[in-house]
């Protein structure tokens, strides 16, 4: 499947560069470990603290209620941590980035397989210090642990079409197995476009019908039966249907969940996650759409070099999420390492001979300009929206600076490229976790509640959320418990006693109505980290731009 044919010593990763991808991988990755859970993330590891409370594995719950959203990997893995660690978001972030490890060395190889070693360690290399995945390390998606699987699968899957070894077909398939553990059918959906492609494309149709392929399900359906016990025992047939159908293809058809409509979505997003690499993302991929298509039109046979493993596996899934009416960015993920062993296999093609030299300026003016614009970025942050005032922040960030600077004056070529874009990633996401992050979280005001209630509550009372869905209100506090959404429970829980409850002001109103004895033990001024506004992030106006929360003892 070799297909790459460039001057290997015109580039390489030095161990400079190597050492500084390191540093950089290392200390953004641990700056954000400590910053706090929110939405989604703070979700996930609810579900994986219920496993320990209740002993449970198979039986997911959130806030004491059944839990069908996703299946099991994740909350196992976080919920294994928690036994070993104790609860904390630090014990839930970390051994999903140690499975990481795995997803980077699978990029690695996958591209050394299909190219060179050095399109391998420049993929892996992409990968690991994009937007997307440090963004989604710290917070932490089901996606997140879903694309280690998928590339691993890919990658073994691959290797067994060619060396026809069993341990690569036994890896890969137990990889689909723990995907679909992980995110459901998604998880065999992805290495179906990216290796069935492949296959038809090059007529290899006895594979495609090999036996061996029945006995992957059967390995599969293994693997995947403890999630489908759960969703049975908790919510029958509608569990197994909503695991196989409702949540993949109605969130295609808007049946289930919808959020958007528009075609571009991830066009825009995939920019975003791939930052700073986007400038050699699209290249990229337009290039290897154009080297099929143009074989397509003239009708050329496909040589054996010719892989669409990549390319296959990411069309296909990337036009699946265009026109599904659910959208969200880290649906993108599991992509990602496709993405970057396509555009490393260009870059290093583009960059290394003299077939695209108006390409090769374009792309360099772009990378040249585009990091400088992360200071003045920071700066505003952190000089005006929320203002840094630590020494040794802005030791940090001038040390950084100069690096750059040198750098960008010393370096040449690629290599330069990609010094100056990893530094200056370097700088953004040191701001974001060490200063901004942390600043925006002063308004997330669950986090203030479940100070006051672990430091005031005795142990036999228990925080509730009435009409305010925050899972970090129950990921936080020493005693959940339940997410009240109707009038009707929140008067039983009146009845009981025993309960402190967070509300927003039409619950507080509620209470009050109801005769309700109630002592207020915190008033907040409460903003959504991702609601950031212009008129909020100017401290000017930013008062204008609150909600008022509750927290409430029952008396």
């Amino acid at each position: 499947m070799k297909g790459l044919n460039v001057d290997s010593n015109q580039f390489r990763l030095t161990k400079g560069l190597i050492l500084i991808m390191l540093f950089i991988y290392l200390v953004i990755n641990f700056s954000g470990l400590y910053d706090l859970l929110i939405v989604n993330a703070s979700k996930y590891a609810q579900v994986g603290r219920e496993i320990i409370d209740n002993h449970d594995w198979i039986n997911l719950t959130i806030a004491h209620e059944p839990y069908d959203q996703k299946p099991p990997l994740l909350f196992w893995i976080g919920a294994l941590s928690y036994s070993l660690f104790g609860v904390s978001q630090f014990a839930f972030k970390i051994p999903v980035l140690l499975f990481s490890l795995i997803g980077i060395y699978s990029t690695y190889k996958l591209g050394a397989f299909l190219y060179t070693k050095k399109v391998g360690g420049l993929a892996a290399f992409l990968w690991a210090t994009s937007l997307g995945y440090f963004y989604f390390h710290n917070d932490i998606h089901t996606d997140t642990l879903l694309v280690n699987f998928v590339i691993l699968a890919i990658w073994q899957l691959a290797a067994f079409l060619r060396d026809k070894k069993w341990y690569q077909f036994l890896i890969g398939i137990i990889a689909i197995g723990l995907a679909m553990l992980t995110k459901g059918p998604i998880g065999l959906a992805i290495p179906v476009f990216g290796l069935g492609t492949h296959l038809l494309l090059q007529k290899k149709y006895k594979e495609i019908f090999h036996v061996r392929w029945l006995l992957a399900a059967v390995l599969i359906l293994i693997i995947i039966t403890p999630a489908l016990m759960g969703l049975y025992n908790q919510f029958g047939i509608s569990g197994i249907k909503f695991y196989f159908w409702t949540n993949n293809v109605g969130r295609i058809t808007g049946e289930y969940r919808s959020s958007s409509s528009d075609v571009f979505y991830y066009f825009h997003n995939l920019i975003l996650l791939t930052t700073p690499w986007f400038m050699f993302v699209y290249p990229g991929i337009f290039l290897e759409t154009r080297k099929y298509i143009l074989k397509l039109v003239k009708k050329e046979k496909l040589q054996d070099s010719d892989e669409t493993i990549n390319l296959g596996g990411f069309i296909l899934f990337f036009i699946v999420l265009t026109i599904a009416r659910q959208k969200n960015p880290h649906y993108l993920i599991a992509l990602l390492p496709l993405v970057m062993i396509i555009a490393s296999k260009w870059t290093l093609m583009i960059f290394e001979s003299d077939r695209f030299i108006k390409l090769k300026k374009t792309i360099t003016i772009v990378n040249h300009i585009f990091p400088i614009l992360i200071w003045p970025l920071v700066l505003v942050f952190m000089l005006w929206f929320y203002p840094e005032k630590r020494a040794w922040f802005w030791t940090l960030f001038f040390i950084s600076t100069v690096g750059f600077i040198f750098f960008f004056l010393k370096s040449k070529g690629l290599r330069k490229q990609l010094t100056f874009l990893l530094i200056a990633q370097f700088v953004f996401f040191i701001s974001l976790n060490i200063s901004i992050m942390p600043s925006m979280f002063n308004y997330y005001s669950t986090f203030k509640a479940c100070e006051i209630f672990n430091a005031e509550a005795e142990k036999n009372e228990i925080l509730h959320s009435y009409r305010l869905r925050y899972w970090s209100l129950f990921t936080n506090s020493n005693n959940y418990g339940y997410w009240i959404r109707d009038d009707e429970k929140m008067k039983e829980v009146l009845k009981q006693g025993n309960s402190w409850i967070f509300t927003d002001e039409a619950g507080l109103n509620a209470l009050n109505i109801w005769n309700a004895e109630y002592t207020v033990k915190g008033e907040f001024n409460h903003r959504n980290i991702t609601g950031q506004s212009f008129k909020f992030l100017n401290p000017k106006t930013r008062d204008q731009h609150f909600k008022k929360y509750y927290l409430i003892k029952l008396e």
